[in-house]
């Protein structure tokens, strides 16, 4: 395919509108159908949950190729590159082959003009074909939003797994917990095998609704400890001591849900062939820690209640509050009334923007009209992110933290 029509097709591709939205899998799933159903094709590990989806996916893949598997893995949103969305052994789809696959599904949908595909259930319907074509043993799939609606879930996958709930997306799912579970826990299958990293009462209420063999692993017997000096945490499972380039507590126990699901399958998982899996682990955007001019950055996507509460331990395990300052945005449907709080607790200084170009974005006014409630210290409104950054620079803080929102992190990442 030539250069300029891989071009045209990608921005073919990204002019389908990326935030219409869609709850339902029967366009999908008459799509899959079309298409020959390459779902089937392959072993798929499905991963739900509202946080520690893309840890725990990419612990599951790593370990899984470690074991000579060809893994694929679909997971969103992206961070820094679109096509981090779709990979297979850690090697991103490129532009030509997405632009290729694009290209078949299109035609082959041509003459079924009921079957008018979204962005999410066009990217799915490449992933999944994509997949077939590169005839991969195991799929590691992240549901998108929710579980039981997501157009992930039209597949029949060989484990569940969910790591946990909390309120997040709340103009789609409400503020009831036992809604979100409920949301979650539709990924399950036939009664199938289910793995739970979280002991949360509305979950696993939802859980055993639908599944007879649920292993729940905040019952299991395991260690963990920090390491603030290389921001590294070990686990001890099973007598086996391991170590996570990943920092935090909840890394430990996303690595233990990925751990326990794979022993299920009876795989043949050496101590150095996990410890290697581990090494080579990166997830960026989590806790990423980058050095710049006389300051440590922390990059990290925190954009609800429990993910913020994670970030500020961390934070505060490792830096001091009086040497500490923000930068933050948020999208409309975010929880932000209960995320401040929690910067309150490592920050003494914030710097808010809006989100430029994103029908999402919370306006600025309304965002430091809600910030400047719970916030004691001082908030400067920014106009850019370079402008915020600027001003952070020029602060006597030793320490910037950048959260809020996956699209505000990949808006630094030219920037940093």
């Amino acid at each position: 395919m030539e250069t300029a029509e891989v071009t045209k097709l990608i921005k073919e591709f990204f002019d389908l509108d990326i935030f219409r939205m869609k709850l339902g899998l029967e366009t999908i799933q008459k799509a899959m159908d079309i298409l020959g159903n390459p779902e089937n094709s392959y072993k798929i590990i499905h991963i739900a949950g509202t946080n520690g989806k893309g840890s725990t996916s990419t612990y599951v893949a790593n370990m899984l190729e470690s074991q000579g598997y060809k893994v694929g893995k679909f997971t969103s949103p992206e961070i820094f590159d679109f096509n981090e969305r779709i990979s297979i052994n850690n090697q991103n789809i490129t532009d030509q082959e997405l632009a290729s696959i694009f290209h078949e599904i299109r035609t082959r949908l041509a003459n079924h003009q009921d079957v008018s595909l979204t962005f999410y259930e066009m990217l799915t319907a490449i992933m999944f074909l994509y997949m077939q074509h590169q005839a991969i043993d195991y799929l590691v799939l992240e549901v998108g939003l929710g579980g039981k609606y997501d157009a992930t879930n039209i597949c029949t996958s060989d484990l569940a797994l969910i790591t946990n709930i909390s309120l997040d997306h709340m103009n789609f799912f409400g503020s009831d917990l036992n809604n979100i579970a409920e949301e979650k826990a539709g990924i399950i299958k036939n009664k199938q095998k289910v793995f739970l990293g979280s002991s949360i009462k509305e979950l696993n209420i939802a859980v055993e609704k639908l599944s007879d063999d649920i292993v729940n692993i905040t019952n299991n017997n395991y260690t963990i400890s920090m390491n603030p000096h290389e921001l590294s945490t070990g686990i001890c499972i099973d007598n086996q001591e391991f170590t996570l380039p990943l920092y935090g507590e909840h890394q430990a126990h996303n690595f233990a849900l990925a751990y326990y699901a794979l022993q299920s399958l009876n795989l043949d998982l050496s101590h150095e062939q996990i410890q290697n899996s581990l090494n080579k682990t990166k997830w960026l955007g989590r806790f990423q820690v980058i050095k710049h001019q006389d300051k440590t950055i922390i990059l990290d996507v925190a954009h609800n209640q429990a993910s913020a509460e994670v970030l500020a331990k961390n934070i505060l395990s490792a830096y001091k509050k009086e040497q500490t300052i923000s930068i933050f945005t948020s999208l409309k449907d975010k929880d932000v009334k209960n995320i401040i709080p929690q910067i309150e607790k490592y920050s003494h200084e914030i710097h808010i923007l809006e989100l430029a170009n994103n029908p999402r974005a919370m306006p600025i006014g309304d965002l430091y009209e809600e910030i400047s409630k719970l916030f004691t210290g001082k908030i400067i409104q920014s106009s850019s992110p370079q402008t915020a950054l600027d001003q952070a620079l020029k602060s006597q803080a030793t320490t910037i933290v950048i959260s809020g929102s996956f699209y505000l992190l990949k808006l630094y990442q030219d920037l940093l």
